[in-house]
Order: structure tokens, then sequence, then C-alpha cells
């Protein structure tokens, strides 16, 4: 951890306003994109990262230096995005009728956007697509590792699981993908 953000993290737990402001602009991108990894979509990620930061106000009194800060950071953007999954997933099933509508909705609206946009942006939409039909320590584990490039180790403190089960969820997490993108013909089975 670099000497300067330890001591903006010891001002911050001094109450120190505008320290927390600086460590936000040293952190906000990566955030960010972590976020927007397990969003897929550019508003829903800086509400997940806006949360993340205020969670991180709140709790920073808590935090120890025995990680990196940004671990740390990231270890919040996990808990708070899985509580949301969470609720989600309580909300759909009480309300899965009207899911199912919607689901058709937005299935059209994607088709007419795909129409109208290039060949990159398409590719891109069915892979962010693709990522959100895993489950989510599927979904969690790649993200961490093939988008955002953590280490084994790290994507292990981030998630708490055993560096074993991140390995497994990450076998099993790019078959599944494979067979999404395979479904979507993204790829053919030729590919792999």
């Amino acid at each position: 951890m670099l000497r300067s953000v330890e001591e903006l993290i010891k001002q911050v737990q001094q109450g120190d306003l505008s320290a927390f402001e600086k460590l936000v602009l040293i952190y906000q991108d990566r955030i960010f994109t972590h976020c927007y990894h397990l969003k897929g979509d550019e508003n829903e990620a800086k509400d997940l990262a806006a949360q993340v930061f205020v969670q991180a106000f709140h709790k920073i009194k808590s935090f120890r230096f025995n990680m990196d800060f940004g671990i740390w950071l990231h270890r919040l953007v996990v808990n708070l995005y899985s509580s949301q999954q969470r609720r989600n997933k309580r909300h759909r099933e009480a309300s899965r009728f009207r899911q199912e509508s919607l689901g058709r909705q937005e299935l059209a609206a994607v088709q007419e956007q795909m129409g109208s946009q290039g060949a990159a942006k398409e590719l891109k939409h069915l892979l962010y697509s693709s990522l959100k039909k895993l489950p989510y320590d599927y979904r969690m584990a790649l993200i961490l590792r093939e988008l955002e490039g953590y280490p084994y180790e790290e994507i292990s403190i981030i998630t708490g699981w055993s560096l074993a089960t991140v390995k497994s969820r990450l076998d099993r997490g790019r078959k599944a993908l494979r067979k999404e993108l395979q479904r979507g013909r993204i790829i053919s089975e030729r590919d792999y």
C-alpha cells in the first residue's frame, strides 16, 4: 500500500473529509470499472460505485491495514453486489409473470438496437448479456480474473473463497460462458 494512501486513510479515520475525497479520486476509476463489469450498464455501475464509496466512508474506521485498501474496496463491491443480487432474486421470484413479459420487451429492444449499432458494440452487449446469465459465483470469478486481471490469490481475498474454489469456479465459469456464447452464436463449437 502506498504510504500516502495509508496516511490518507488515517486522516479519514480521524474525520478528515478532504482526505476521503482524495482516496475517492485515487480509486474511483478502478471501482467504477469493476462495477461496470458486474452490472454491464453505465448508470447502474455509477450507482453501485457511489454506494461502495458511501459504505467505505462509514466503515473506514474499521479498516485495519492488513490488506491493500483497493482490495478492501473491491470486497465492498462484491458484498454490495451480492446483496443486490439476493434482493433481486427474491423480487424476481415474487413477480415471475411480470418479469417474463418484461423479458420479451427487452429482447425486442435489444434486437432493434443491434440493427442500428456497430458490430463491436453488439458483441460487447452480447458478452455482457451472456455473463449475466451465468450463476453469480461463475460470473464474479470470470469478471475478477478475465476482465480485471486479478491473480487467483487476490480473488480469494476479495471473495472469501478458498484458492481451490476460485480455480474451480473459473473453470466452470469459462465452460458455462462458452455454452452461452454458443447459444448466442457469438462463437461456434469449432472455435474451442
